[in-house]
């Protein structure tokens, strides 16, 4: 689930299976210039999340589970006004979400996760509304990194505002705007993967073609071909960081 190979090729395998459904709903047999262009928009498959309207709930159902597919019904709703999906919550159109605490909250620096969580937390806080709560937030976590206004693209650990971002400096380099933040670092599984698994990594992977003569690999870490896996051990580093 979620993989490069599983999430588009389930994707697709789902959609026929729903456009199957819709068909025996409706009566009607699919053409691909017409009936088919009319579900844009109404119909939606994102990996195992399914939308579709509520008319042809019970006739998707039952082709799902007659290709062998199980259904979670308890997870699954199309009667009330209440919707779920992609891990958003929704009542009568309107996003109504839950704010949750996913970790107890950071006491340290070492706590690297318990930051991470906290972080993410805050923001969402901020970005629903929640203004005092994520003012406690910005207290605590202070107390243990720096808490600069980084944007949603930047790799530090920072404030999400809907006012922009802080600069402390400018990279000379790159004339990017930097501040002094928390910066997770993760230290790479001691185990270099097989000359034979190199092989097939290097020789299976897919290439960009920049121009007639030239290719660029997709890969742009230059260790994927010596180690595989998740790191086994993290940390905070406070350093120079672009916000933005």
């Amino acid at each position: 689930m979620g993989s490069a190979l599983t999430f588009p090729v389930e994707t697709m395998v789902f959609l026929t299976v729903v456009l199957l459904g819709i068909q025996d709903a409706l009566d009607i047999r699919f053409s691909r210039s017409e009936q088919i262009s009319a579900l844009v928009g109404w119909v939606r498959i994102y990996g195992d999340d399914i939308v579709v309207p509520v008319g042809v709930v019970p006739s998707v159902v039952k082709y799902l589970e007659l290709f062998g597919l199980k259904v979670n019904r308890h997870k699954s709703f199309w009667t009330g006004k209440f919707r779920e999906s992609c891990g958003k919550e929704y009542y009568d159109g309107e996003d109504v979400t839950l704010c949750r605490v996913r970790r107890v909250p950071p006491t340290c620096r070492k706590d690297v996760n318990e930051v991470v969580s906290a972080v993410e937390f805050r923001n969402h806080l901020y970005k629903r509304g929640f203004w005092k709560a994520a003012g406690y937030m910005d207290e605590l976590l202070r107390k243990i990194i720096p808490l600069p206004v980084v944007a949603e693209t930047s790799s530090a650990l920072g404030r999400f505002s809907f006012l922009g971002y802080d600069q402390e400096r400018v990279c000379r380099k790159l004339h990017r705007p930097q501040v002094k933040a928390a910066v997770v670092k993760y230290r790479k599984r001691s185990s270099p993967i097989s000359d034979d698994a190199a092989l097939m990594k290097c020789l299976g992977y897919r290439r960009e073609l920049l121009s007639d003569w030239e290719y660029e690999p997709v890969f742009q870490d230059a260790d994927h071909l010596r180690f595989a896996g998740r790191p086994d051990a993290s940390s905070i580093n406070i350093r120079w960081s672009y916000s933005l």
